[in-house]
């Protein structure tokens, strides 16, 4: 999974981003609740205020 996150976070260069004035980076983050997430409750509520 690491690989991943690295690779993807990687492939956002400051070359690919030059058009998008408004983005610093891409920071890849995993998480441990699974493929599918519930589109209600706390879990939703927290994901959607950050």
């Amino acid at each position: 999974m690491a690989f991943c996150l690295l690779s993807i976070a990687a492939w956002f260069t400051p070359e690919r981003l030059k058009d998008f004035s408004n983005v610093d980076g891409v920071v890849a983050l995993s998480h441990d609740i699974g493929y599918g997430m519930e589109m209600s409750g706390e879990i939703l509520k927290g994901a959607v205020s950050t």
